[in-house]
């Protein structure tokens, strides 16, 4: 993973690793998973923060870190509190705002945040859904109304929709210059049954992050005002797309990429939209066979009927034309008199 030249030298907090998945920053204890199961199922302690990234992402943090000096930092994703100790570790913000779906408190970085006296820099909240785009505006309206965020850390559902909506409500908060992170991009693409063969249920009829990533590079493609450069990490075990931010300023209250996207003088169709239109052609194609199948079983059905009706109509022909019912007729003249006079 390359990034650009280091603009800034500071000092850095020493990185003691243990080994591959335990490390130690500044007397703070982490251990390091990316195992689906370790990560829903753990929980972090007051002596050991439970942190969902590799030692090449944790590394590449520090890469960032060398480029910006007491960033302010917006991350999605709060999990176990982790990423939120280790971003205050490593990037030394001035202000680092976490959002977190779950409404669970995480105690050991409540317990950090009160014991390193980092209430004015460290700010979570707990319940925030990055699709809310009300209530996600609500926050940076709050803590970055300068719109003044350097990092962007979007660790949260790892979804297409969920993502777009956090890019679309947080991509003007970010200045230019600005580094907008997308992590675990690629979970459709990565090797393995459990990825390939539907190991994962939930993720199994979600619609690719990667999607995303192709949107924004026809983004870059058409607006670099707006995004400047992406550069992407397709590793399994650091996936990061690191979007930069360009210069141009963003009036757009209701910010959406969809309308910056140039596709040859046609309107843009985002991959959800399309998505849904295949579902709905599909759900067409199959109402419509099924309404022939149908028609035809009721054709087949009528021309049965037809049939049956044409060898009535042929035999009542014949039995008219019979002998018997000629000679008969005299008694059937006979008996309907009888009935006229009874």
């Amino acid at each position: 993973m390359i990034l650009e030249n280091a603009q800034l030298t500071k000092h850095k907090p020493t990185l003691n690793w243990i080994n591959d998945f335990n490390l130690t920053i500044q007397n703070v204890n982490y251990t390091l998973s990316n195992e689906t199961v370790e990560l829903q199922t753990g929980t972090s302690t007051p002596n050991c923060f439970l942190l969902g990234k590799s030692k090449r992402m944790v590394e590449k943090v520090t890469d960032i870190a060398n480029i910006f000096s007491s960033p302010n930092v917006f991350e999605i994703g709060i999990l176990h509190g982790g990423s939120v100790v280790l971003y205050d570790q490593i990037l030394r913000p001035n202000k680092i705002v976490a959002i977190e779906y779950s409404n669970h408190i995480i105690q050991p970085l409540t317990k950090y945040i009160n014991e390193h006296n980092k209430n004015h820099i460290i700010k979570p909240y707990f319940g925030v859904s990055q699709a809310d785009a009300l209530a996600m505006s609500k926050i940076l309206d709050v803590e970055f109304s300068e719109k003044n965020i350097d990092i962007v850390f979007d660790d949260g559902a790892h979804l297409y929709a969920e993502t777009k909506a956090a890019f679309n409500t947080c991509f003007p908060y970010v200045k230019p210059g600005g580094y907008y992170c997308i992590e675990d991009w690629g979970w459709a693409h990565w090797p393995g049954d459990y990825w390939q063969k539907g190991g994962n249920e939930f993720l199994a009829d979600k619609i690719p992050m990667s999607n995303l990533i192709i949107e924004l590079l026809i983004l870059s493609a058409s607006r670099p005002d707006l995004i400047e450069s992406i550069v992407i990490d397709g590793f399994r075990d650091s996936s990061m797309a690191i979007i930069k931010r360009g210069t141009a300023i963003i009036h757009d209250e209701k910010f959406n990429i969809d309308r910056y996207c140039l596709t040859r003088g046609e309107t843009f169709i985002p991959y959800k939209l399309q998505a849904e239109q295949k579902l709905f052609n599909d759900n067409m194609v199959s109402a419509l066979t099924e309404g022939q199948n149908t028609i035809n079983l009721l054709q087949t059905s009528l021309s049965a009927e037809e049939l049956k009706l044409r060898e009535l109509s042929e035999r009542l022909e014949s039995f008219l034309d019979s002998t018997s019912w000629k000679i008969t007729k005299p008694l059937r003249m006979m008996r309907d008199l009888i009935n006229k006079c009874i």
